[in-house]
């Protein structure tokens, strides 16, 4: 239901785009949710997206916006404001979501942001920016429910109504002494149903689960995962209460995470996702997919003598090497297409994604086909054979990555499945056209 109300929301809007219904926009925007329009901008091209942004009522509303969309999407808004529009977003955005923002601008212009906001809020902001994203330190938010122990109920609940609307946020009252450590914790349901006279003190849990500063993303997604915790308390070394992690922010690092596992299952390079980077990833595995093929080319050439002539025992024992190299090269480009690439757009952003690819298809299509030449010709002694092999390699390579590119965002389009589909249509597609010109021009 969630994803077809998305669907329909973005295709509305595409569509009252294209024919400059302006007003009809900014009334669906007025009476869309927060994490909805966030979703559709993520869904647009950047020219719209940025577009539909400005159509937004108030700034309030703009940065919890900014809020649920991608740091890249966000730098890319924030470009297209000026600099005091930009700033007041900033301000406006909770402590964890502006320091993630500010911590991947241009070091000047993040800290032209944080001079311009309210000392207390930059501090804050400041001490966040302090700890690696990937650690518990990087996640918290610093608006939480701190009170002291010694408080009764009635003056704990007469304190929450004080409050800003923004803190009332927090399932959790977190109690601390009058050092300000923490400890004990106490729901909002247990301080409601409990008497008005109850100290604190004696309604609390005192048997604590934190995490301190440094523990790593992944560790907090198992604790929260395994108590079912709405939020998680940070603490430092002398159990001061430093902030909280809600389960909003675990909910991504479970996304981010499995997105990082996918791209090492595929061997597609991890979070570096530039040129080198990629080609550091990716080229130890292609090398030892080659050497398999060869192992396996020497494995059936060998074995084969007794039955099939050797001109024909050549090409067949190469078939193994052929449809490995083609099936790690395609698995490649489509998980990196299907972890970086979200849209269902031919637009900019696939396009570059695209002929990086490529660029390092060309790379490894110029080094397999050389060693695999003189590999053959040499080792082997295959004869001419060596430069009609090498010469298929190479086209399989290509042809392998070009399809990993486009067949993932052709099945979105479709409304099918990537995940699945992808895969198994790649690998028969790319190994049919190998064979075809193994056997068609390998001769």
């Amino acid at each position: 239901m969630l994803e077809s109300k998305s669907k329909l929301l973005v295709t509305s809007v595409k569509k009252l785009y294209r024919r400059g219904a302006w007003r009809n926009i900014r009334r669906i925007i007025h009476k869309t949710h927060a994490p909805d329009i966030g979703l559709l901008l993520e869904e647009l091209d950047r020219a719209e997206a940025a577009s539909i942004f400005q159509m937004i009522d108030t700034t309030e509303t703009k940065a919890e916006v900014l809020s649920y969309v991608d740091s890249k999407i966000q730098r890319e808004l924030l470009e297209k404001l000026d600099a005091v529009e930009s700033k007041k977003l900033v301000s406006l955005m909770d402590s964890d979501d502006a320091a993630d923002l500010l911590g991947g601008l241009p070091k000047d212009l993040s800290e032209q942001i944080l001079s311009s906001m309210h000392k207390e809020d930059s501090e804050e902001v400041a001490d966040l920016m302090r700890y690696p994203e990937d650690s518990a330190g990087g996640l918290m938010s610093t608006d939480y429910l701190a009170m002291d122990q010694s408080l009764s109920v009635e003056e704990a609940i007469k304190e929450i109504q004080a409050q800003e609307e923004e803190s009332l946020i927090s399932f959790y009252i977190y109690v601390v002494d009058e050092d300000e450590n923490l400890v004990g914790v106490l729901s909002l349901k247990a301080l409601i149903l409990s008497k008005p006279t109850d100290r604190l003190r004696d309604i609390m849990t005192r048997e604590l689960i934190t995490v301190g500063l440094e523990t790593d993303q992944e560790e907090v997604a198992r604790i929260v995962e395994h108590y079912d915790f709405l939020s998680l308390p940070v603490v430092n070394d002398d159990m001061a209460l430093e902030g909280i992690i809600t389960v909003d922010d675990v909910i991504d690092v479970i996304r981010e995470e499995s997105a990082e596992d996918l791209k090492a299952f595929a061997r597609v390079g991890g979070e570096d996702e530039s040129f080198l980077g990629q080609f550091r990833g990716r080229f130890p595995w292609v090398l030892f997919s080659y050497f398999g093929g060869i192992c396996a080319f020497i494995l059936v050439s060998s074995l084969g003598k007794k039955w099939i002539d050797s001109s024909f025992l050549n090409l067949a024992a190469f078939v193994p090497l052929l449809l490995a190299l083609g099936s790690v090269i395609s698995g490649q480009v489509s998980v990196a297409h299907l972890t970086q690439h979200e849209d269902t757009n031919f637009d900019s952003e696939f396009f570059k994604a695209f002929l990086k690819d490529l660029g390092l298809a060309g790379i490894f299509t110029l080094l397999f086909c050389l060693v695999n030449y003189w590999i053959f010709n040499n080792v082997f002694e295959t004869g001419k054979i060596a430069i009609s092999v090498s010469l298929i390699l190479g086209v399989q390579i290509l042809f392998a990555s070009t399809l990993g590119s486009f067949v993932p965002t052709i099945l979105k389009k479709m409304k099918l499945d990537p995940a699945i589909a992808s895969g198994p249509l790649i690998t028969v597609i790319v190994d049919l056209v190998g064979l075809l010109l193994l056997f068609q021009w390998g001769m």
